[in-house]
């Protein structure tokens, strides 16, 4: 069976190399990854490399600076050379260069969106793109950020489920090591509300590799997950760690 990370870094300068990924990924009994490049580098070529040398391995999430005046020129570029089925575009692009995201939908491309401060602060913002491109493909990553406070009822962050609405919004479960300790019990109502507003079908697991306390706290999350720690029956778990981020990302 497919065990799929739809979310991990890599790199030579923030994080650690691919050979450092890989062996994590080993001991987690991943089979594929999503590389996804980290804000404030906009030098693709080490993803996209890689993506090139194992393509059936790796998936790549490329980063364009949306404050530049040539970055849908930079997007259309980096779609058209066939290493990156996805483009990382921080929500506070969508209120800058809506462009921006308008050529990622055209070239293609799937969008991956978080904000520190949460998604649902600028809600709005993403039912208006999305109402206008309905079949665009939007991964929430980790989680829209959550705010974590607000468990169990999570009262103002709950508006995000209303993006299931939209046929190609995916929801991401990822990054829960930033919002609590394991086994995230937290966050736990949110995994039981995805479920039931998106459906198996539209989840992902990303691992944020080396985010998560780096190797041992992949690999203890990844085998969490696997093993049915969250509240992700055992008949539909497959999807969220598997199926879904194959048709996304490697389909």
């Amino acid at each position: 069976m497919e065990f799929v990370d739809a979310f991990s870094h890599c790199g030579l300068a923030k994080y650690k190399p691919l050979p450092d990924l890989e062996d994590a990924m080993n001991r987690a009994g991943v089979t594929r990854a999503v590389l996804v490049q980290h804000y404030g580098e906009y030098d693709n070529t080490y993803i996209g490399n890689i993506v090139s040398t194992e393509p059936g391995r790796f998936a790549g999430v490329c980063l364009a600076d949306y404050r530049k005046q040539d970055a849908c020129r930079e997007v259309r570029r980096l779609a058209n050379g066939g290493q990156f089925r996805g483009v990382r575009l921080h929500m506070d692009s969508l209120e800058a260069n809506t462009g921006l995201w308008q050529e990622a939908f055209r070239c293609g491309l799937n969008i991956v969106t978080d904000d520190t401060e949460g998604v649902v602060r600028r809600l709005g913002l993403l039912r208006s793109f999305l109402d206008d491109n309905p079949t665009a493909v939007v991964v929430l990553a980790h989680m829209g950020y959550p705010n974590v406070s607000e468990a169990p009822g999570f009262t103002e962050y709950r508006s995000i489920f209303e993006l299931s609405q939209y046929p190609n919004v995916h929801f991401q479960i990822s990054g829960m090591r930033m919002f609590c300790d394991y086994p995230y019990r937290a966050l736990w109502p949110i995994v039981s509300q995805c479920l039931e507003s998106f459906g198996p079908d539209r989840m992902l697991w990303g691992g944020n590799y080396p985010v998560v306390d780096e190797e041992e706290g992949y690999v203890r999350e990844a085998v969490f997950v696997r093993a049915g720690g969250l509240p992700i029956p055992a008949d539909v778990l497959s999807k969220v760690t598997s199926t879904t981020a194959l048709r996304a990302w490697f389909s």
